[in-house]
């Protein structure tokens, strides 16, 4: 799975929140 660099930017960004970093990885194993 390929991400644009807007996407990595976004999800760096979005990591710096905890509760976000908690959601991402969720979302990880869903995808």
């Amino acid at each position: 799975m390929k991400s644009t660099k807007e996407e990595i930017q976004t999800i760096k960004t979005l990591l710096k929140d905890s509760r976000t970093a908690k959601y991402y990885k969720r979302l990880q194993i869903v995808l």
